[in-house]
C-alpha cells in the first residue's frame, strides 16, 4: 500500500501504524504563490520550489530535492496494490487533492486501486483540525472508511484543478454554481480561496481583514494574532509560515498598515504588532490598500499586479466582482 497524506505530522503517524506499505507526505501550500496552468508535475514542482525558497520557507536545493523524491515516489505508484489518499476538509488539503486527482485522471489504474479517506471530524477529537491530531491507533481505525475514488470524483477534481490554475476566477465561479457533492468539502474550500481576493471595500483579503480587526483592539504579539485569526476560520488551513508572510506584507509597501516590533528572542511569533494610522483608515473603509501600496500576488493561476486589479471579492453580496 502507498498512503499519500497532507504533511509530515500525519505521515509520521501513519508510519507508526500497523498498516504497512510506504507513506508519502504531499508538502505544498498551494493556496500561496503561483500555480500556473498546463504544467506537468515536474514543471509545477520547479515553479513551486522557486516560490517557496523565495519566500524564505527553505533552501532551493532542499525543496527541489524534496519535490523530486515526492514526484518519483508518486510516479512509481503502480508498484503498490492499493493507493490511499488521506486528507481533510480544509483549503490546504483540498487543493492538494485536486492536484492529485488531476494527475491520477491521466493514469491507467491497471491492477492498482485508488482509494480515499477524507474527513472533517473525529468522534474522539473535540476540536478536529486535521489528521495530525490522530494517534496511529486512531488512523488504523479509519482504514475501513477508505472508499474507491470513482471517475466522477476524478473528473470533478480535474476540472476544479484547471479552474484553480486558470488566469481568471470565472471558471471557479462557474464550477461552484454546479453540483460538487461528489467531493463534499470542495465547495466550501474553494469559496474560502475566493475570499482571499481583495475586498471591494478596502482591498484587504479575508485573512488580512481578520488580522487588522484583531490588531485594532491594541498591541498584540504575532503569535496571538495567529491564534486569534485561526479561531475565526470554520476550517483553519493556514500554517504559521504563510501567516508571518502576511504580516510582513502588511508591514511593508508605501503605506504600511501594520508596524512590527521585533522581540529580543528573534522569534517571529514574539514580535509585537501595532496597527498604524493608515491601517485604521483602511479598516474604516476610508482608504484602499491597493490604491495605497498596490499588490503583487497569485491566487492559483491568477496573478494580480499593481494598484488596479480586474477582480475583487464582495463579502456583502458573497461573490466575485469585476472591474471595481
Amino acid at each position: 500500500m502507498l498512503s499519500i497524506t497532507n504533511g509530515d505530522v500525519a505521515a509520521e503517524s501513519l508510519r507508526r501504524t500497523g498498516l504497512g506499505g510506504r507513506v508519502l507526505a504531499w508538502r505544498d501550500v498551494l493556496h500561496e504563490g503561483p500555480v500556473p496552468p498546463g504544467l506537468t508535475l515536474r514543471e509545477m514542482s520547479s515553479v513551486r520550489a522557486q516560490f517557496l525558497s523565495n519566500r524564505g520557507w527553505g533552501s532551493l536545493h532542499d525543496i527541489q530535492e524534496s519535490f523530486q523524491e515526492r514526484d518519483e515516489m508518486l510516479e512509481h505508484w503502480r508498484e503498490h496494490v492499493r493507493v490511499v489518499l488521506w486528507f481533510e476538509h480544509d483549503l490546504y488539503d483540498q487543493l492538494q487533492l485536486l492536484q492529485l486527482f488531476s494527475w491520477f485522471r491521466k493514469q491507467e489504474l491497471g491492477e492498482s486501486s485508488l482509494e480515499m479517506i477524507c474527513i472533517d471530524r473525529h468522534h474522539e477529537v473535540e476540536n478536529f483540525v486535521g489528521l495530525g491530531q490522530l494517534s496511529p491507533k486512531q488512523l488504523e481505525e479509519l482504514m475501513p472508511e477508505a472508499r474507491p475514488v470513482v471517475s466522477m470524483q476524478l473528473d470533478l477534481g480535474s476540472q476544479a484543478w484547471e479552474a484553480f490554475t486558470s488566469s481568471s476566477p470565472e471558471r471557479l465561479v462557474k464550477l461552484l454554481a454546479q453540483d460538487t457533492s461528489v467531493l463534499p468539502f470542495l465547495s466550501q474550500a474553494l469559496r474560502r480561496h475566493l475570499e482571499q481576493l481583495p475586498s471591494v471595500h478596502n482591498g484587504l483579503s479575508r485573512t488580512e481583514q481578520q488580522v487588522v480587526e484583531i490588531a485594532a483592539r491594541g498591541e498584540v504579539s504575532a503569535g496571538h494574532l495567529f491564534a486569534a485569526q485561526q479561531k475565526l476560520e470554520a476550517s483553519p488551513y493556514m500554517a504559521d509560515l504563510p501567516f508571518w508572510s502576511y504580516l510582513d506584507d502588511l508591514a511593508s509597501g508605501v503605506e504600511p498598515i501594520l508596524r512590527q516590533i521585533p522581540a529580543e528572542s528573534g522569534e517571529p511569533q514574539d514580535a509585537r504588532v501595532v496597527l498604524t494610522e493608515v491601517g485604521h483608515r483602511v479598516l474604516e473603509g476610508k482608504e484602499d490598500r491597493l490604491a495605497l501600496s498596490g499588490i503583487n500576488r497569485w491566487w492559483g493561476g491568477l496573478h494580480m499586479l499593481g494598484k488596479e486589479v480586474p477582480w475583487r471579492w464582495d463579502d456583502e453580496q458573497e461573490r466575485v466582482v469585476q472591474g471595481v
